[in-house]
Parts: structure tokens; C-alpha cells; sequence
């Protein structure tokens, strides 16, 4: 197992402002269904996991939502419709329209694992299983990983009192936290718990379905 100040330094490299430029700004986490994202001039839905680009223009109807995950500074965008928003690096913006803003650098190291999920979906094919083929299994952490899980569950603790029950960005926060340390097998579990608490959620059941390789 990599030691907990090495992998750290390697997410700090490869969320990199310059990374992330050539990469994408963020993730697009709660979706509905009408939202869209032109693409060569065709709009083309938006779904769960989607990674964004600076400048991109995402049409959200009235009545739609579209939660937005950066991963500069780890600032989470929810925005409603309706709205043309237009992408940045650290943020979006629209005519008469404002996001409801959370998140924070923790929210950043989370998404680090979260995309990896979804990065790995991206290069595989043909129905390949994503993470392992197997039953998910969890690492074994040393004293100072295992300090810094129990560090991000009480973080996660703290945004659960503080959220609403069916809002499921504190499991999202956890969830991606647990699989950065390769404890799989707990990110499920939380993953389950949040598709429990929001049922109409789209991402807590996309990550369950990159983790079990469905």
C-alpha cells in the first residue's frame, strides 16, 4: 500500500490546475433528464458522471436541476432551470440565475476518487468489469491512513447533521474518500445507504454500478 503522504502528493500532481485544464473542470453528479450540453452544435443529454470542460453550455429547462462538481477547490454548483449555463474553471455562470453553492477543498479530495471510478469506466470496453471482478474487498490501512478515514468520518459526520436527509453529497464526500483508500467494500456500503436515503438520485447508483462492474 502506498504510504498515505505518497498518494496524496500524486492527487495533489494530478489535480493540478494544468491537469485539469487539459482534462475537464469537473463532474456533473445529479442530473435530470432534459438537461443538455451542445456538442458541435447538436445538444446531447447530460448524464451522471459525466466529466465537464471549461466553456461548456449546458441548457437546463424549466422544472430541471443539474448539480455541477469542480475539481479545483471542490465547490459543488446546484443549478434549476430555467438556465443556459456557461462553464468554468472554478464555476458557472448564467443570465439572471444564481447556483446553490457547497462543497469545499474536502470535497475536492474527494472527487479525486469518485472520478477515478468514472475514469475507468471511460477506458474500458465491451462490458468489462470496471474495478475487479470479484466481491469488493477493502485494504488494509496503516495507523496513519487509518487515522485519516477516521478524520473524513467525522467530516462526513458533521455534513450529515447539517444536510438534509435526502441530500447525498455527505455520502458522495465519504464514499470518495473510502475508495482514494482502496476500502471499496465501505464505499459501497455508503454508496447503498445514500441510493436508500434519495432514491430519484442518479449518482450514488452510477458510482454502485462502476464499483460492481455492472
Amino acid at each position: 500500500m502506498t504510504s498515505a503522504i505518497l498518494r496524496l502528493s500524486f492527487l495533489g500532481a494530478l489535480w493540478a490546475p494544468s491537469a485539469l485544464a487539459a482534462d475537464g473542470i469537473g463532474l456533473a453528479m445529479e442530473v435530470s433528464d432534459a438537461v443538455t450540453l451542445m456538442v458541435d452544435g447538436e445538444a446531447k443529454p447530460v448524464e451522471a458522471l459525466m466529466k465537464l470542460r471549461e466553456g461548456d453550455a449546458l441548457n437546463v429547462p424549466a422544472g430541471g436541476l443539474v448539480e455541477v462538481m469542480y475539481f479545483e477547490g471542490g465547490k459543488v454548483e446546484r443549478w434549476s432551470g430555467p438556465a443556459a449555463v456557461i462553464l468554468g474553471v472554478t464555476g458557472g455562470a448564467a443570465d439572471g440565475v444564481a447556483p446553490i453553492v457547497s462543497g469545499g477543498a474536502s470535497m475536492g479530495t474527494a472527487l479525486a476518487g469518485l472520478d477515478s471510478l468514472a475514469q475507468r469506466a471511460r477506458e474500458s470496453s465491451g462490458g468489462h468489469t470496471m474495478v475487479r471482478g470479484g466481491p469488493l474487498e477493502d485494504a488494509e490501512l496503516g495507523a496513519e491512513e487509518q487515522a485519516e478515514v477516521d478524520d473524513a468520518r467525522e467530516e462526513y459526520d458533521t455534513m450529515r447533521a447539517e444536510s438534509p436527509p435526502t441530500d447525498v453529497m455527505p455520502e458522495l464526500y465519504l464514499a470518495g474518500i473510502l475508495v482514494s483508500y482502496e476500502l471499496d467494500k465501505q464505499a459501497a456500503t455508503v454508496l447503498e445507504d445514500a441510493a436508500t436515503r434519495c432514491p430519484t438520485c442518479a449518482a450514488p447508483k452510477a458510482l454502485l454500478k462502476l464499483m460492481k462492474g455492472e
